[in-house]
């Protein structure tokens, strides 16, 4: 039994501990397996226990033992047990087994007309194991909530990095940031928020996450969220050198210095704990393709797009590597979108001035890094049993949108909403006037980023999809 909940029950579904509620039968090895899994990952989610307080009256339906099932011509007068009211206190316990007789006879009669062979536990000890079981779930998963989301990538989640960096690569100036609180740019490449503050804010914690080369912010705020994003950047270091953006490695290094400032602040014990449970979010490696491989001819004259795929997915695996060796325990891994699609790649990809086609090469070359990606997440989570490593799959998500954005509440998905086009303008180029007036009708922002109300729809199926297990 316990083998079959380590296989089944790794990252805690709802439905499936509902079903050990069902068969109102529970052996120590699974209080063991319980406990042991606990111990390996510490990341009950807390709203699904809780949630599972209020089915705790689902024990009292009867249901076959399969374990005593060759006994049961042997145990006529086996006790079946019925629903009854929660076991929420040791007087709600009494009153059932007062009870209990009479619901038995009631049952047993209805058994026999029935000609069932049902066995069960009895009650009282049944609800009263279990009950403290979910309560003792419940108080040590407290310590499992996400204290912090740490961000690491390119322009996706850049929330204002490259605001301190010798760049070009900034949004720092209007119209960018005219929807977000106040109105004012802050380096997010969007009309408002990212998709990663509105995962922090589903987490109840800040509803935009501060970039850590900001002097505005210090240890404080970011012992809830901090993003070491740069906007230009990618897995392969050539990437960063475009742009003149962060590189990987460098955010690698900022994020050692945040643990550092961390441990000062919380202390040593606390800081361990805050690292350890954190969510981290790695969004990055459409620069690499769209920036470096397809645009300057030193990879794709050493490399086949196969091979570049390989050597990139051989950093990431570094990446999550090292992060884990820092103390990271959650970590996802966000799939590239259709970059075909971008409308900066629809016109370079446009004849004659039909904009609507997708540069589909593109398209499938993110797929096939996609699937990469998975593997290698598939890979890492084997090798390592305490990781809790997931993948995000945006490429469906984002493609649907892109297809069908009535759908969506949308009604522009081909153009971008800032400059005068829409189909070139990102950067210093969406200073020119004519960006459209309501953005929440465009899907993309630029010609290449989307816009709040598309990191919103993207962010909600992230949260209800691969991150359900960390809520």
């Amino acid at each position: 039994m316990s083998k079959k909940i380590h296989q089944r029950c790794r990252t805690y579904p709802r439905l499936f501990v509902r079903a050990l509620l069902e068969p109102c039968f529970i052996a120590l090895t699974c209080v063991e397996e319980i406990e042991r899994i606990h111990q390996g990952y510490r990341t009950y989610p807390r709203l699904s226990i809780r949630a599972l307080l209020d089915d705790v009256n689902m024990c009292g339906r009867g249901r076959e033992n399969p374990s005593r099932k060759q006994n049961l011509s042997e145990s006529p007068n086996n006790i079946v047990v019925t629903k009854t009211s929660y076991f929420f206190s040791s007087s709600s316990s009494s009153s059932s087994s007062d009870n209990q007789p009479e619901q038995n006879n009631n049952l047993q009669g209805q058994k026999q007309k029935n000609n069932l062979k049902t066995s069960t536990v009895k009650m009282p000890e049944w609800c009263s194991s279990l009950f403290f079981l979910l309560q003792l779930v419940l108080l040590r998963s407290s310590a499992a909530k996400v204290p912090v989301i740490i961000v690491f990538g390119d322009s996706t989640v850049d929330s204002g990095n490259n605001n301190f960096v010798n760049t070009v690569v900034k949004s720092n100036y209007e119209p960018y940031g005219r929807d977000f609180d106040g109105g004012k740019p802050t380096g997010r490449f969007s009309n408002g928020r990212l998709a990663t503050d509105f995962i922090s804010q589903a987490f109840n914690l800040s509803p935009a996450i501060p970039a850590y080369l900001d002097p505005a912010y210090g240890i404080k705020d970011f012992a809830n969220g901090v993003c070491f994003a740069s906007a230009g950047t990618g897995y392969d270091n050539a990437t960063s050198n475009v742009a003149s953006a962060i590189p990987l490695w460098k955010e690698l290094e900022y994020f050692k210095d945040y643990i550092g400032k961390l441990k000062g602040f919380q202390g040593e014990a606390k800081a361990r704990e805050t690292i350890g449970e954190g969510l981290y979010i790695i969004s990055i490696g459409t620069n690499d393709f769209l920036e470096n491989y397809f645009a300057v001819p030193v990879r794709s004259s050493a490399l086949t797009v196969e091979q570049y795929q390989s050597f990139l997915i051989g950093i990431a695996k570094w990446f999550v590597n090292e992060i884990y060796v820092l103390g990271a325990r959650k970590i996802e891994l966000t799939g590239l979108s259709p970059m075909g699609c971008l409308p900066l790649e629809r016109s370079i990809n446009s004849r004659l001035f039909q904009f609507d086609e997708c540069n589909q090469d593109y398209n499938r070359v993110a797929r096939e890094f996609n699937v990469e990606l998975q593997k290698l997440v598939e890979k890492l989570s084997m090798e390592r049993p305490d990781l809790r490593l997931v993948y995000s799959n945006i490429y469906d998500f984002f493609d649907t949108v892109i297809n069908s954005p009535f759908s969506y509440g949308f009604e522009v998905a081909d153009v971008g909403c800032c400059g005068a086009s829409g189909l070139m303008e990102m950067g210093y180029l969406c200073k020119i006037p004519l960006t459209c007036k309501n953005a929440d009708k465009y899907v993309f922002w630029d010609a290449i980023h989307p816009t709040q109300k598309m990191n919103k729809l993207v962010a909600d199926y992230i949260v209800n999809t691969t991150l359900a297990r960390f809520m």
